[in-house]
């Protein structure tokens, strides 16, 4: 196939896909590793994700998967792991030529579990293949998890949720971009399962999120459950900072050393760190 077959213009710059084969032998389009946020390093770890104006190439080689964010457990392998994590996989069965004139099918966005520790939104654990020889354009993602995603510090502007803040953009991403792969911004369906199946339940509750799909499936994980809320967050981020060697005990101590700390402390020290607040916020 021509790379050109493949280009893509999206609103923060133009991507390229690849060509594949499906399992009924029909032809699909798949573009990893697309960037829907800034990437959460340096001042921007532990922060809301901010919206990227520009992709940094010119034409982005959007055939393979990118970073997944690090996580304590990660059964299978995924191919690479860091802190620049947030990038979503677009796998459609229309080629663009088709998408030139006009043509939309129904969205499904996948949101992966893992207990807000682990989990991936890559191939290597969910293939989608199936579900795109049915006519859907299928999106996964990845999002922060553990403390990258969920440390909560309020006095210090550290509020937590960010890994679901990270999925309520992509869900913003999707509405703003689908088009472009052949999907209907008016005909998506957020599904996941176990803590992907509790987001989805939460983003359903919450009002800024709801806006950006029409149809929940929530498998093996509901906001009721009781795993969701964490009562002891003080506490986790307090035992978390003393397993970095961070000998203070106050906000301002624990801040501070907050960025030094390796992400690959951060990871082996995580212990079953979760943090989902009473809300989603905005």
């Amino acid at each position: 196939m021509p790379m050109e077959d493949s280009l893509l213009q999206l609103s923060a710059g133009k991507i390229r896909g690849r060509k594949d084969t499906l399992p009924n032998g029909e032809s699909y389009y798949f573009y990893k590793g697309i960037p829907y946020a800034q990437q959460p390093l340096g001042n921007l770890r532990f922060k809301p994700p901010v919206p990227l104006d520009k992709f940094e190439e010119d034409v982005l080689d959007c055939g393979y998967e990118r970073n997944s964010c690090h996580s304590l457990i990660c059964v299978p392998p995924v191919v690479a792991v860091g802190e620049d994590c947030l990038h979503a996989n677009v796998y459609s069965p229309l080629k663009p030529a088709d998408v030139d004139q006009g043509r939309r099918l129904p969205v499904m966005v996948w949101i992966h579990g893992g207990a807000f520790n682990a989990g991936s939104g890559d191939s290597s654990w969910y293939c989608p293949r199936f579900l795109v020889q049915e006519g859907v354009v299928v999106v996964t993602f990845n999002y922060r998890i553990g403390p990258l995603g969920f440390l909560c510090l309020p006095s210090k502007g550290i509020h937590g949720n960010m890994g679901l803040k990270d999925q309520r953009l992509l869900l913003k991403w999707v509405h703003d971009n689908i088009a472009q792969f052949g999907g209907d911004s008016r005909n998506v369906t957020l599904f996941g399962e176990s803590a992907g199946g509790a987001s989805v339940h939460l983003h359903y509750l919450t009002e800024s999120s709801r806006q950006y799909f029409h149809r929940a499936i929530c498998q093996s994980g509901t906001a009721f459950n009781v795993w969701i809320e964490q009562q002891e967050r003080d506490t986790k981020t307090r035992m978390l900072a003393q397993l970095l060697g961070c000998i203070g005990t106050s906000d301002e101590e624990i801040y501070g050393g907050r960025i030094l700390a390796s992400i690959y402390l951060f990871t082996n020290k995580q212990l079953f760190y979760r943090n989902i607040d009473e809300r989603l916020g905005t």
